[in-house]
């Protein structure tokens, strides 16, 4: 007797109808506290390294934040279906990351957050693009100028870049042109901006202004995390390594290019979560990027592998979540 098959399906092709549902679902638990008269406490004043042009209030932050969440989500919805990661069209990477974030409330009132984030993916359409390309010249040039342009956000980003290079050389897409056109390209944005506020202030102090941010003093005391906290983020991260050992387990599936993106987006996140525990004091500040490699891999096999493993794999995650908001909001 052929065993009854646990399918996801209605999450990984939902019809538009459902994918409808699924968002307004999701705006819905980015607003929940709200609909149950609570307030959710706000980590704004907690992050004094994140630069900030405009100042809104609570609400228009919140709101700013949800609609760049929804352009961030569809956009990395669209890199995989341009460049093919999970092999198949799938509504994951776009369910995965929007769920996640929904849920993590004191991250909404912090808009400049996402908008680097908007301007970091947008930067690996360019790497992505380079496989195989070692004159890429333009590709290597613009993908750096866009994390810099992050960076000048949230200047810790610009740590990232040596992984960078290394994931030229996984791409072979690496050579002197590449690196000079992405050396350029990072410093190209912080000497308009020193130049601009070199003009607009006197008696500027450059040590201040630009190389205090990359060494943040490591304040965060992470001992300060509850014990709901440490289990949550241990399940995600328990999940996702299960998630990435099926990928490398059925490596020979993928071609060589999608192999190539998906070593590059575990070495990112990887690298990414060294540098929030390094900078611990604006550890809560990487998590909307860790989740945009996170939804990517967490897509993999909940799209390609259909059985009854990773289908109940997928709904304890959704239980997962569902409980740790409830349980942050509700005590």
């Amino acid at each position: 007797m052929n065993r009854r098959k646990f399918s996801i399906k209605f999450f990984v092709t939902p019809t538009i109808p459902g994918t409808v549902l699924l968002v307004l679902f999701c705006v819905g638990w980015w607003y929940f506290p709200f609909l149950i008269g609570k307030q959710p406490s706000l980590y704004r004043d907690d992050f004094p390294f994140i630069l900030s042009v405009f100042s809104f209030n609570s609400g228009i932050n919140n709101f700013v934040s949800l609609l760049l969440t929804l352009l961030n989500a569809m956009l990395i919805q669209n890199l995989n279906l341009r460049f093919n990661i999970l092999r198949k069209r799938s509504f994951l990477p776009f369910l995965i990351f929007l769920f996640l974030i929904a849920g993590w409330y004191p991250l909404h009132f912090i808009w400049e957050l996402h908008f680097a984030l908007s301007i970091f993916i947008l930067s690996f359409y360019y790497f992505f693009d380079m496989y195989r390309q070692p004159a890429a010249v333009e590709q290597a040039f613009m993908g750096s100028f866009l994390i810099a342009v992050a960076s000048l956000i949230l200047p810790s980003l610009l740590w990232i870049m040596p992984i960078v290079w290394l994931n030229f050389l996984q791409m072979r897409a690496f050579s002197l042109r590449t690196f000079l056109a992405s050396i350029l390209g990072i410093v190209a944005p912080w000497l308009l901006f020193a130049g601009g506020y070199f003009v607009l202030q006197e008696n500027t102090d450059f040590n201040k202004l630009i190389l205090s941010r990359f060494f943040v003093e490591n304040k965060f005391d992470f001992s300060s995390f509850q014990s709901i906290d440490l289990i949550y983020f241990v399940s995600l991260a328990a999940i996702l390594l299960i998630s990435v050992v099926y990928i490398y387990t059925n490596f020979q599936q993928d071609s060589i290019s999608i192999r190539s993106k998906l070593n590059i987006l575990v070495i990112q996140l990887l690298f990414l979560l060294g540098i929030s525990i390094f900078h611990a004091s604006l550890f809560y500040c990487f998590l909307p990027f860790m989740v945009f490699f996170y939804a990517l891999l967490l897509s993999h096999p909940f799209s390609t592998r259909e059985n009854n493993f990773f289908g109940i794999l997928f709904i304890v995650f959704l239980v997962l979540n569902v409980a740790f908001v409830l349980f942050k909001v509700i005590s």
